[in-house]
């Protein structure tokens, strides 16, 4: 079975496939730390915001990490990371 489907596709099995393969594949790109932020983003960041609560809120620290692992996932974009730690708690 394919491990890339269609985003239009009805096929349940294709799509398990698919994300059986997700790890994998994104071991795969070989980029520094990207599996770290991307398990941060897929299951911590959502545990601590549904902790969160009537009222969830992102952290500093935890925008830190998303962008990270935003821009890891893409073209580095060396400016960005530095700029986005500058920024002071209001």
């Amino acid at each position: 079975m394919a491990e890339t489907v269609d985003f239009a596709s009805g096929d349940a099995a294709a799509w398990r496939a698919a994300l059986a393969a997700y790890d994998r594949r994104l071991e795969a790109l070989d980029k520094p730390d990207l599996v770290a932020v991307d398990f941060f983003y897929r299951n911590d960041l959502p545990a601590l915001l549904r902790g969160r609560d009537p009222d969830p809120f992102i952290a500093k620290p935890e925008l830190a990490r998303l962008l990270q692992w935003k821009l890891s996932r893409g073209k580095w974009r060396s400016v960005r990371p530095p700029v986005s730690n500058s920024h002071a708690c209001s």
